[in-house]
């Protein structure tokens, strides 16, 4: 979709794309929604959303609805513009004055632009950021931030040759704290997303040390710009798991609020970018190319253009999670026509995107929005480190706070201690209007 010239090739794969889940998965999408209704009214709530929203942070669904209008109104006018900016580009592209953008041409122009306007080459960023040093780099960037040592363990049995374990130390103490896998690599068979799992959650009471796997499909050559920052974001679910250091495995690491549970490792996406985490890096690997830091300058002032309809996408999503669980039960396919029609790029006609939305199905329904209300959060508490991320007495705090905590405490709260304030979002709608500071 990003590579593909020709238009017509990309409208056939996210028409097929979008329709992956077939009528049968729509019938079942409807039943489930029709269930879920019925469970609220037997609980006393007026809809899904009302049932599943009373133990988040959010307490109910007026707050989400609030916090999406919010979001819309934001990201609207950004939206527009960057949709007029790749209008213009595939019109020169295709010597079309009046050519259109349709939403299968979206990721395609997208890269365009930003290549021609910020002359960023994925390939150049995957040879700046070689597979193993990156590793090594994002590992010895942790342990500084955190106070912790990793160790590798050649002792424990693996699943797979590619497979490696380490363990963790506390720095101070020398304590041995936890163990972790890291599973990176592609093969057939193998769990096709990136995703952190608990193999066994921290509890203090019965002297139970956690252990986590990361299971990813990276390129062995090396890292282009978003799986840098998957990196990060996956490693920061696993030190939420590792660290933990909780009285019961039922509030251990990632055992928070579903609205919560993001907010760590979207905080920690931001090493894979600043200059003081980059300054490592040839200290970690001195015969490795060394980080050109005009490189990182432009692929952090690309990575501003889109945010508008990267998160008026996000925002479809949420809304529609919220709309589908709302008081009267509605086809999801027909709620979806309309939602989507609304939008500036309308429904692809013939399309089924309701089919193939399985993260409602699968834990997130009436809880979408936590990608974002989470993001608030993040981004938030990475203003704690002001100008210098690689604070180590900053860091120590985050971990003692939040990681070691997991639900322990009331995530509002160790939001607010670890602060020392109230949280904002400031933070985040500067972010996804493009005026995020750029990092230099």
């Amino acid at each position: 979709m990003e590579n593909a010239e020709n238009g017509e090739t990309r409208r056939k794969l996210q028409y097929a794309y979008t329709r992956r889940g077939g009528p049968k998965n729509l019938a079942i999408l409807h039943e489930v929604a029709n269930l879920r209704k019925q469970l609220a009214t037997l609980m006393g709530y007026p809809s899904f959303a009302a049932w599943a929203t009373r133990n988040n942070m959010v307490g109910k669904p007026e707050v989400v609805l609030g916090f999406l209008d919010k979001v819309k109104h934001t990201v609207t006018e950004v939206e527009k513009r960057e949709l007029a900016d790749l209008a213009q580009e595939k019109a020169r592209f295709t010597g079309d004055a009046k050519a259109r953008i349709e939403r299968w041409d979206q990721a395609f122009y997208e890269r365009r632009v930003q290549k021609a306007r910020y002359q960023i080459d994925q390939a150049e960023v995957r040879e700046q950021f070689p597979t193993e040093p990156t590793i090594a780099w994002m590992m010895a960037v942790t342990s500084r931030l955190y106070g912790v040592e990793f160790r590798p363990n050649t002792t424990l049995a693996v699943w797979h040759d590619d497979v490696k374990a380490y363990d963790v130390f506390d720095k101070a103490s020398g304590e041995y704290r936890s163990t972790f896998y890291l599973d990176l690599f592609p093969r057939d068979g193998k769990y096709k997303h990136a995703a952190a799992f608990s193999v066994r959650q921290a509890s203090t009471l019965v002297g139970n040390t956690p252990i986590s796997t990361l299971v990813t499909n990276f390129s062995r050559k090396g890292f282009d710009q978003e799986e840098l920052e998957t990196l990060f974001h996956e490693f920061g679910h696993i030190m939420h798991g590792v660290l933990s250091r909780t009285r019961y495995t039922l509030n251990a690491g990632t055992n928070t609020k579903r609205d919560f549970v993001e907010a760590p490792s979207q905080m920690y996406e931001g090493w894979s970018r600043n200059p003081a985490s980059l300054a490592l890096w040839n200290e970690i690997c001195p015969s490795c190319k060394p980080i050109d830091m005009k490189l990182v300058a432009k692929m952090n002032e690309a990575r501003q253009f889109g945010q508008g309809t990267k998160y008026a996408r996000q925002w479809l999503y949420a809304a529609y999670d919220m709309a589908l669980a709302g008081p009267i039960p509605q086809d999801p396919l027909k709620l979806w026509k309309k939602m989507e029609g609304a939008t500036p790029l309308g429904y692809v006609k013939g399309t089924e995107f309701p089919g193939t939305f399985g993260h409602i199905v699968g834990g997130y329904a009436a809880g979408y929005y936590g990608y974002m209300w989470s993001e608030v959060l993040a981004l938030d508490m990475r203003t704690a480190f002001g100008s210098n991320f690689m604070d180590p007495a900053v860091g120590l705090r985050f971990r003692q706070t939040i990681l070691e905590n997991g639900s322990q405490v009331a995530e509002m709260d160790l939001v607010r201690q670890f602060l020392g304030r109230e949280p904002n979002s400031e933070a985040f709608f500067k972010e996804i209007t493009g005026q995020a500071e750029v990092a230099r």
